[in-house]
């Protein structure tokens, strides 16, 4: 089928083209068949070669123009651009010191409120009659060391300061309590309070160290008069080491 396909495309055909007033002058032509299709693809093409190429993106030609050098819109958007990223910039740091600012802002507040809540204790307890514990807490530096912090508060005008010591109780392997040391190796720490006195400093855990971890669950601040007398207890809040 194919190689008669080909056989009629390439075949030569001879065409005569008589005259009608001369009979006898006839012209002969030799026509192959594959010529005129031959001349159809290629003008086909042509067209379609030509269509592409004048169908070039808008984009691309707006492009190219933008991009051309000296064009006075390239040149006035990349003013803007690069004033809008200085404005940022400006507007970026600004936040930056602002949250700064307003962080510090919040510590003080805290501190404020802090103090605020204590003055408030001190007041209240002022009223109350002895020597009191307002405040007593720790802070896990190491599972055998913490530092503290207590407030101890004297209510009424009577006498006019009172004089004792303070200790820090635990309890040991067996149960029994066992005293905290200061950092002179001492168990107590004197105190001498006319309205209200703030005490802080270090603890140390006196036994073995491996002991700490496992045996510190509780700490009592304990108040002793000048008589060697219990007076007032507390539990002291404790915090873990710090990060």
């Amino acid at each position: 089928m194919f190689a008669k396909i080909i056989s009629i495309l390439f075949r030569p055909r001879h065409v005569i083209i008589a005259d009608e007033l001369q009979a006898s002058t006839s012209k002969h032509l030799l026509i192959r068949p594959f010529l005129p299709l031959l001349l159809l693809i290629v003008i086909g093409g042509m067209g379609v070669m030509l269509g592409l190429m004048f169908q070039q993106p808008q984009s691309a030609i707006e492009s190219t123009i933008i991009n051309m050098p000296g064009n006075p819109n390239l040149d006035r958007l990349q003013s803007q651009l690069a004033e809008a990223r200085a404005d940022l910039d400006i507007k970026t740091h600004q936040v930056v010191e602002l949250n700064v600012i307003m962080q510090e802002q919040q510590k003080n507040l805290a501190l404020l409120q802090s103090e605020k809540h204590q003055l408030e204790g001190i007041l209240l307890m002022r009223k109350k009659k002895g020597l009191n514990i307002l405040d007593a807490s720790l802070q896990k530096e190491t599972p055998e060391k913490f530092s503290f912090s207590t407030i101890l508060v004297k209510g009424g005008s009577y006498p006019r300061h009172v004089v004792g010591s303070i200790q820090f109780i635990s309890m040991n392997k067996q149960g029994n309590p066992l005293a905290l040391k200061f950092e002179d190796g001492s168990d107590r720490l004197s105190y001498r309070v006319e309205s209200h006195t703030f005490l802080h400093g270090t603890l140390l855990w006196p036994q073995a160290k491996s002991e700490a971890a496992q045996y510190i669950t509780k700490i009592y601040a304990v108040l002793i008069d000048s008589e060697d007398r219990e007076i007032a207890r507390k539990n002291c809040s404790i915090k873990e080491e710090p990060l």
